[in-house]
Parts: structure tokens; C-alpha cells; sequence
């Protein structure tokens, strides 16, 4: 079941829903589902993303240099 959206925009916290970020199982000094600090599970991680493009929200390419 998909988690509703409930961030806190706290540290340590998932960006989607809020929830503590755990540590990784291989690396104790990460959190996060990939180590990244950013969300708790995947599908949270796409909730993310597929409500952004929902709102129009697209990645842009950095400047050329």
C-alpha cells in the first residue's frame, strides 16, 4: 500500500512521507533506501517524482559551459 504524503521537511526525514530515515543494511552510516538521505522506500521515492510531473515539474539540464 502507497503512503500518503505527509512530509515534515525535517532532517533525517523521508521526503515524501515524513517517516524517520533508517540506516542502510550494508553501510550503518547512510540512511535512506539507497543511502542517499532522501526517502525510506522506493515507492516512495516515485511517489515523489510522479507527483512533481504531475504538476509540471521537469528536471533541467545543467547549463552548458
Amino acid at each position: 500500500m502507497a503512503r500518503r504524503f505527509g512530509a515534515t521537511n525535517q532532517a533525517g526525514t523521508c521526503l515524501w512521507c515524513g517517516r524517520k530515515l533508517l540506516p542502510t543494511r550494508f553501510d550503518k552510516r547512510k540512511v535512506g533506501v539507497y543511502g542517499q538521505g532522501t526517502f525510506c522506500t522506493a515507492t516512495c521515492g516515485y511517489l515523489f517524482g510522479f507527483r512533481l510531473a504531475q504538476l509540471g515539474k521537469r528536471l533541467v539540464p545543467p547549463a552548458s559551459e
